[in-house]
């Protein structure tokens, strides 16, 4: 208790801290009585064709329409926005767009510390820019970023973040695709989402945002079509899923290059932004290709994703049939190894060529090691088989129920994981490995050298993961300071700078225990609310999208995935962990399942969140983005009515998509702890109907108040009380 207090005290001294930077960058600040607001006569005016209206898209920065805790000066460069308050400013640009559209925004920056910025347009986060020092407030450098404009007005706020300062003396606006025109052409292998902005042609649709995001619509009843150019790596049959939505019964064909390869239809999805998968085979050779979707019938739906998912054909074998023994000698290592909340069988094989089948019956599993012969029995929770340094053949049948994780190691080797459990296999480094998994929920970790046999409903699950190289936080030069290898040997990687007294290990307790679950994230001395948020909500109501994002590699090192501008970031971390003068853990702590999965995200994104790769980088944010880094769609929303808002959640929550929200600077005698995320996890309305909601804080306990257990983390009150502390959350699409 003593060392939970002396966290909450910590906490809580940043929280009240006056002038601070919150723990979350609010979409749409609280208006502020001390903000400056200027109105502008000539709005500047871009389009989407590049050429500009009553202006050029050169922006000047003093046509503001909004600015807070900054201003304009005039420097020998020239005019700027600067004064920027590490406690928090923005400045608000009103634009026209005549055509919704992508546009690359330029923003000319000078810091002598760096600079960090959000981007968000229409109250909505779009872009992180980041800028290191230029060395003077003279000195400026450019940083683009990619932002979507709807038709007609747009309010575009730039933001401070993390406390940095900075001068912008320019801004752009710049319609991608305009002259010179360049059609986009997306690579198609094993495992592709398309993004549906990328069309080469349309006709009869148009781009649209609505509430969850950008989709194809506007669809003319008497008939559209969207082409995309396609280059396919790999011949064959893949598994073409669109995501549609429609009000009425709606139909489609899919042709390549002018051919008619399938047709698809959708029952109603019950509106326009209620998003159902229709999936069909389609054939395609390697090469360029033009897919067309051409609406038919009259019909007309929303079209807001297109995924490709190459098939293989998987056999399993029978499900007790191992090798016939050859010998008596049983020359690999077995181990019963307690894992905090349950214990785990461990195989281990030699330094040479290995052949392994594993098989269970009831609680026993027999394990056949070079035609040797032994069984074990016991309540385990988990299977562990690792090869050595040969080529092994490693085979745990389909009769184990167990979760396995398989580890090939060194060698090249042949890795079969037919677990009827939830299945891992991990191979990177080393060999080229061919795996194949059960078929249905086997995740992959492997390199570019290996073979990877899963099938569609595993790739589209997004549970293939290739690992060219890991993100490297402090250099790409291989055997340079901090240069994190693809070789799986134990290394003890660079830490993130911390203020701990030290760091510990937990050796006995596994990476995700027996969840996530959500009681599994309790906040520790960071203020990364915001972050710790999305995972717990995550853990609740998308538990295998969150264990999508992580693996333990087998080698007392972890890897977490990151996606972030298109491209996904493997950030791999020893499992040092910073503690405080007592010995407990000065940040997140371990959870209730007995896992220490939230310590070891929380160490990965200290390297990845800005690039200063400590601790320290993690206070302060908002949760969207923090989603959007783990591969999952969110907007931001701001609460409304509570009718609105019960109908809207319940819906949500039901679907299993989670919602957040973040309180403001005063909370007017809410139970909350102000500028704190917590995640919604309940809903409902009572017999005089009044609605009542009940959050998780992070902290894992109450806080500032309980209804009845303290130590849960778990707060209901009315929405009244709630909407007196709260403006505005996250929501996932």
């Amino acid at each position: 208790m003593a060392a939970r207090s002396l966290a909450l005290e910590a906490l809580e001294s940043r929280l009240n801290l006056s002038g601070v930077t919150p723990m979350f960058v609010p979409a749409a600040p609280l208006a502020v009585p001390s903000a400056v607001e200027q109105s502008v006569q000539n709005v500047p005016r871009i389009t989407l064709a590049g050429e500009p209206v009553a202006g050029a898209t050169n922006v000047p920065v003093s046509t503001y329409t909004a600015i807070y805790n900054s201003r304009l000066e005039t420097r020998r460069s020239g005019t700027n926005i600067g004064w920027v308050s590490p406690a928090g400013a923005y400045v608000d640009y009103t634009l026209h767009a005549n055509t919704a559209g992508d546009y690359s925004l330029a923003l000319s920056l000078a810091s002598v510390g760096g600079a960090n910025l959000n981007v968000y347009v229409n109250g909505e986060w779009q872009a992180f820019v980041s800028d290191s020092a230029t060395g003077s407030w003279d000195t400026y450098r450019t940083r683009t970023a990619t932002i979507n404009l709807n038709a007609g007005a747009n309010t575009v706020r730039i933001q401070s973040a993390n406390g940095t300062q900075y001068n912008l003396n320019a801004i752009s606006f710049d319609a991608l695709g305009a002259v010179p025109a360049v059609t986009p052409v997306s690579t198609i292998n094993d495992n592709t989402w398309l993004s549906v902005k990328d069309f080469a042609a349309i006709s009869g649709a148009q781009l649209e945002t609505r509430a969850f995001g950008v989709n194809i619509g506007y669809m003319s009843a008497s008939g559209a079509t969207i082409d995309y150019e396609i280059n396919v790596l790999t011949g064959g049959t893949y598994a073409l899923t669109l995501g549609l939505a429609n009000t009425a019964n709606a139909s489609l064909d899919v042709l390549v290059d002018g051919v008619k390869a399938t047709s698809m239809t959708n029952a109603p999805t019950g509106s326009w932004d209620n998003f159902a998968r229709a999936s069909r085979n389609i054939t395609l050779t390697a090469g360029r290709h033009t897919l067309r979707l051409a609406s038919t019938g009259n019909t007309q739906f929303n079209l807001n994703s297109i995924h490709f998912a190459r098939q293989s054909t998987i056999t399993l074998p029978p499900p007790t049939s191992p090798p016939a023994p050859t010998n008596t000698s049983f020359n690999i290592a077995v181990n019963e190894r307690w894992l905090t909340s349950y214990s785990a069988l461990e195989i281990t094989g030699t330094s040479s060529a290995d052949s392994l089948y594993i098989t269970q019956s009831g609680n026993t599993l027999t394990i056949n090691a070079n035609g040797a012969t032994r069984q074990f029995t016991g309540n385990y929770g988990e299977l562990i088989v690792r090869g050595g340094e040969g080529n092994d053949i490693i085979t745990v049948d389909a009769s184990v129920t167990l979760d396995t994780r398989m580890y090939g190691n060194g060698g090249a080797n042949t890795l079969r994981n037919f677990t009827r459990g939830r299945g891992t296999i991990v191979s990177i480094g080393a060999g080229a490995d061919n795996l194949t998994g059960n078929g249905v929920n086997t995740s992959y970790w492997a390199d570019t050298t290996d073979t990877v046999n899963a099938a569609w409903a595993e790739s589209n699950a997004g549970r293939v993961h290739r690992v060219a190289s890991f993100y490297q936080p402090y250099s790409k030069v291989s055997g340079s300071y901090g240069f994190v290898s693809l070789e799986l040997n134990g290394q003890n990687l660079v830490d993130p700078s911390h203020t701990g007294s030290g760091t510990t290990r937990l050796t006995n307790s596994s990476f995700w225990g027996r969840g996530p679950v959500i009681e599994d994230v309790n906040q520790g001395q960071a203020a990364d609310c915001y972050f710790l948020t999305p995972l717990q909500s995550l853990a609740r109501y998308q538990p295998e999208t969150l264990r999508e994002t992580g693996v333990d590699l087998g080698d007392g090192t972890y890897a977490i995935q990151f996606k972030r501008s298109g491209k996904t970031h493997f950030v791999r971390v020893d499992g040092d962990l910073p503690t405080n003068s007592w010995g407990g853990l000065r940040y997140s702590r371990p959870g209730a399942s007995g896992s220490m999965w939230v310590s070891i995200y929380e160490k990965a994104y200290a390297h990845f969140r800005t690039g200063a790769n400590s601790f320290a980088s993690l206070d302060y944010g908002w949760m969207t983005g923090v989603y959007g880094e783990l591969g999952v769609a969110a907007s931001t929303f701001a609460l409304s009515d509570q009718t609105t808002f019960h109908n809207t959640v319940s819906a949500k929550l039901a679907a299993n998509k989670p919602v957040d929200i973040g309180t403001n600077s005063v909370v007017n005698g809410a139970p909350l702890a102000t500028k704190h995320t917590y995640s919604v996890v309940n809903t409902r309305r009572d017999a005089n109907g009044t609605v009542w909601v009940t959050l998780r804080n992070p902290w894992g306990f109450d806080g500032y108040g309980n209804d009845g257990n303290s130590s849960d983390g778990l707060l209901t009150m009315t929405f009244a009380t709630l909407r007196n502390a709260v403006t505005s959350g996250t929501m996932v699409a």
